[in-house]
């Protein structure tokens, strides 16, 4: 009798919950190219307009308010029986259609997400070397990104369940970069021996600047291809840097949406989803994550099989600054440091931003049963790595 439990129900008489999408894209592509008078030198500039729109309708939902509204009331030809077996979009003798179609919802949403870019490039011949001509690249480009997320009211203020809640809003990014390429054939056409074909190296830099996250720094890299015996075996590598801008919705988007997963909770040894949800925020404070690539290959092109080509690849590619969200790390961390019994928890109820919790993420629990009622304050942070 001193057990103490939940009894969960999900309203599905009407229907489960069904997304229906529909997307419509514009995608746009316009340049020119030319040649800069009787040189080597070639330029080329581009426009591109990308637009894309997601118009969303959600079924399967009841009004809260006229949903309680039927429970609560005494009147057998309007009140909802939730005990009494209805199937699944059909009625019974106990909950009629008027009764069903009386509480029914539905909710929608429009996402729009449009990118325009613009970029000019120049590239030929510097100067010939014995062993061919070094080549050289010089561009630049400018970005604009945005994205318009627009749920309607009933996602907004939660009036249609079991739909989690979800925020309206919008954000752009204006990125510039410039870049450049050199390549210098040490060996080749008029210099070059047994084994020795031919052996380019080259090196490239892209420098990228952020209107939100700031800049990346120059990012390097540095190739190498070696042809031992003519068109007939390859060797290649190369290490670079690189990087991931945050995406606009983990830095812009507001507090107030809701997801009800899983989570284990360490503590009662329960795995269950917290009563009141969890609650996401953003983290204006996210840079880009890096990355660190290495490539060694080879190619044989065999003269006597003429058509056959075998090649063997080996890369590595280490990322670091990972934008990483878990509302299960979080819980892990709040029971590692004592749970509720830990007033002092860092992730507990009143928990305030700290180098260990960053975005001062928050696990409340329901005094009574102790389990997990919220987890607040879920958001990104740069800690992941692969």
């Amino acid at each position: 009798a001193s057990d103490k439990f939940n009894i969960t129900y999900r309203p599905v008489e009407n229907g489960p919950r069904i997304y229906n999408d529909l997307y419509q894209s514009i995608h746009t592509v316009a340049g020119l190219r030319g040649r800069i008078g009787e040189s080597t030198w070639n330029w080329e500039t581009a426009f591109l307009y990308d637009r894309t729109q997601n118009d969303t309708v959600i079924t399967g939902g009841v009004l809260t308010s006229k949903y309680q509204a039927a429970l609560d009331s005494g009147n057998v030809s309007s009140a909802f029986n939730p005990f009494g077996y209805t199937p699944i979009n059909g009625t019974s003798a106990v909950n009629s259609a008027n009764i069903l179609n009386g509480f029914k919802g539905s909710a929608t949403q429009q996402n729009a997400y449009v990118t325009q870019q613009f970029d000019g490039l120049v590239r030929g011949e510097v100067f010939d070397l014995p062993g061919g001509a070094i080549q050289a690249s010089l561009g630049a480009q400018t970005r604009r990104d945005s994205v318009d997320i627009a749920p309607d009211f009933a996602l907004q203020n939660g009036s249609v369940a079991p739909f989690n809640t979800a925020v309206k809003w919008a954000a752009g990014r204006q990125t510039d970069a410039v870049y450049s390429e050199v390549q210098v054939p040490i060996f080749g056409n008029d210099l070059k021996f047994t084994g020795m074909e031919s052996f380019t190296v080259g090196t490239a830099v892209r420098y990228e600047q952020f209107s939100d996250v700031g800049d990346t720094g120059a990012k390097p890299r540095v190739n190498f291809r070696w042809q031992p015996i003519e068109k007939q075996v390859v060797i290649r590598g190369s290490y670079g840097q690189g990087f991931i801008a945050p995406s606009l919705g983990s830095i812009s988007q507001p507090a107030g949406g809701q997801d009800y997963p899983e989570v284990y909770n360490p503590i009662t040894q329960i795995r269950t989803q917290p009563q009141n949800g969890v609650l996401a925020v953003n983290n204006p404070n996210l840079k880009p994550e890096q990355a660190e690539n290495w490539l060694i290959g080879a190619k044989f092109s065999p003269n006597f099989l003429k058509g056959f080509t075998v090649g063997l690849d080996y890369y590595k590619i280490t990322q670091t600054g990972i934008p990483f969200s878990s509302e299960q790390y979080i819980v892990n961390q709040w029971a590692m440091n004592g749970g509720s019994g830990n007033a002092k928890n860092p992730y507990g109820a009143s928990a305030t931003s700290s180098a260990a919790n960053p975005l001062g993420a928050q696990v409340a629990v329901d005094p009574t049963t102790g389990d997990i009622d919220q987890i607040r304050n879920v958001g990104p942070i740069n800690t992941g790595t692969r």
